[in-house]
């Protein structure tokens, strides 16, 4: 399961961002990412589930949206804004490696890719500045799938905060 690959993201309802469907390269393996307080439509603390893989995302701070902890497999990724309070460019740690992501065409945040020579992973809106529905190309080499799975919230998370 280390080597996953993540090729879609899709939220449940078409007027909520709460709940998604994770789409998988593989075609029997679906999964879900959920708020864990829907009902306070609060976007501080998610849970997912891949298969047998569970995790949870959640931000380091309080009231601090520019700071996330993915944990996992008793792994952390961490996430972070690469400047301060500023949704624009984001840095994703996972032991020795780091990742930079960020959108592709300045302050259009429906599509997003890597900065630098990790690997490949471009995310993007399946129908134009529509934040409901993500494709995802992924080149990563060898990369668990929390760290993929990071580096696609972060850039969904982007697309709901820009749109409310």
């Amino acid at each position: 399961m280390g080597a996953q690959s993540l090729v879609a993201l899709s939220s449940k309802y078409n007027d909520d961002f709460n709940n998604w469907y994770i789409y998988t390269d593989s075609t029997k393996l679906v999964g879900e990412l959920n708020t864990r307080w829907p009902q306070k439509q609060d976007f501080a603390e998610w849970d997912y589930r891949i298969g047998e893989v569970t995790g949870m995302i959640r931000q380091k701070w309080p009231g601090e949206p520019f700071q996330w902890d993915v944990r996992g497999d008793n792994e952390i990724i961490t996430i972070q804004s690469v400047y301060p309070r500023d949704y624009s460019e984001w840095r994703i740690t996972y032991k020795d490696k780091s990742y930079q992501i960020k959108p592709t065409y300045g302050n259009q945040w429906d599509e997003w890719q890597l900065v630098g020579k990790n690997g490949s992973y471009h995310v993007f809106t399946t129908k134009e500045l529509d934040p409901r529905d993500w494709d995802i190309e992924d080149g990563l080499p060898d990369e668990n799938i929390h760290v993929r799975m990071a580096l696609a919230f972060i850039v969904v998370y982007c697309g709901i905060v820009s749109n409310m």
